[in-house]
């Protein structure tokens, strides 16, 4: 390490102990006044310790002794007479060896990687689509109306949602007429944990920043986690997703619509079903409508044209470039959900019995998030020595709310 590294060292370790005392100054003033410390603060404070301990393990790490390092730059300035005009006079006389440190062997380090490569994470995006609400206790109760009326002739259904009214001449009477009925819905907020341990040697000696790829993983695994259970959690300690609630209705219901297959444990060969899909839904939600399949589903459905050879799927794109509309189906966008279900068969694009590979409506009304906070992570040195436990915690639930709001596409049963 020159001089210049180690001043500049010396600095950074000046600096983050100011830092620190004025961060402890402040805790122990908040334990003062109030009797305990906040998480804010000792969060803080834990993060400059960290710092600290950073600056000083490259401060401790061993110099050269300047014989030694004379012989290294004598080497280095050698070799380089010899790369750039093949004069190999210094370079015979110099005696290095990669196995002897001072002969060498600080120039021939371990290959070791700074960075880890990662692999892929997918998840569903229905978060991206859905109604999302904070929340601060354990379950969220929301009021949701009835449905009101049958979607398809738009009669009133009996003990439905929809207010009843009357026809009255002038100065006719004017008796009571009743009211919607309300149904209770209850969205359970839902413990998601992961508890990964790492030894102390490995933070200490990694040079790769173990605590950022932690956080950054545990984030990809946390959204994994929640979007399978936005799309088929069964609702036991974790949401329950819009295919559970899909399957749930039996022969579709008037709280639920939906459109078959013509063939039995496919989606067939024609743009019929998704067109018959489409114009089940009303009008309203249709406009606000999402298609959400697995990307198999998505590479049959892209294959599809109509009578006139025309393809079902459409990449539409608006004035620039900046302003590109997505790509749709029959003019309305789809999103990619990893855990929709998918052909159990890729090459006959077969189905498992009761799939349901096709959701499509408005997620916004239909499906509700509730957050209690945000991902959370404890930091445990003591609980199992040697090993650091990083205790990470979120708090989600999800639960279809307004099922007319979308229709799902089942397979036909053989």
């Amino acid at each position: 390490m020159s001089y210049s590294d180690r001043r500049n060292f010396a600095d950074d370790l000046k600096s983050t102990f100011e830092d620190f005392k004025e961060v402890h100054a402040e805790l122990k003033d908040e334990i003062k006044r109030v009797g305990s410390e906040s998480r804010e603060t000792r969060t803080k404070l834990d993060r400059i310790n960290d710092q600290l301990d950073d600056v000083e393990t490259k401060l401790g790490r061993p110099r050269l002794s300047s014989a030694d390092a004379n012989k290294i730059d004598k080497y280095q300035e050698a070799f380089k007479k010899w790369h750039c005009n093949g004069d190999d006079t210094e370079i015979k006389v110099i005696s290095m060896n990669e196995t002897v440190d001072p002969q060498g062997g600080y120039l021939v380090p371990p290959e070791y990687s700074k960075i880890i490569i990662e692999s892929l994470v997918q998840w569903s995006p229905i978060r991206r689509y859905a109604t999302v609400m904070k929340v601060n206790g354990k379950e969220f109760r929301i009021p949701v109306q009835k449905q009101a009326q049958n979607l398809q002739t738009g009669e009133p259904l009996p003990n439905g949602g929809m207010f009843e009214t009357g026809w009255t001449a002038d100065q006719g009477p004017v008796v009571e007429t009743d009211s919607g009925q309300l149904s209770m819905k209850i969205i359970p907020t839902c413990d998601l944990y992961a508890l990964p341990i790492v030894t102390q040697d490995l933070l200490d000696d990694a040079m790769t920043n173990m605590d950022q790829y932690l956080r950054r993983n545990l984030a990809k695994s946390f959204a994994y986690a929640e979007g399978n259970a936005f799309v088929i959690g069964d609702g036991v300690g974790k949401p329950t997703g819009l295919v559970t609630t899909a399957k749930d209705i039996v022969n579709g219901g008037m709280s639920h619509v939906y459109a078959t297959t013509g063939v039995a444990n496919s989606i067939g060969t024609s743009p019929n079903l998704l067109i018959d899909a489409y114009y089940t839904l009303p009008d309203f939600y249709a406009r606000q409508g999402t298609w959400i399949m697995n990307r198999q589903t998505i590479r049959i459905v892209r294959e599809w044209v109509d009578g006139n050879g025309q393809y079902l799927w459409t990449p539409t794109f608006g004035t620039a470039v900046a302003y590109e509309a997505p790509a749709t189906i029959l003019d309305r966008p789809y999103a990619e959900a990893i855990d929709m279900e998918a052909p159990t068969n890729l090459v006959t694009g077969a189905y498992a019995t009761g799939a349901v590979p096709i959701l499509f409506g408005d997620v916004e009304a239909a499906y509700m998030i509730t957050d209690r906070h945000g991902m959370t992570m404890l930091r445990d040195p003591y609980s199992n020595k040697p090993f650091i436990q990083f205790y990470t915690t979120f708090r989600v639930g999800g639960l279809t709310i307004l099922p007319e709001a979308m229709v799902a596409v089942h397979v036909k049963t053989p």
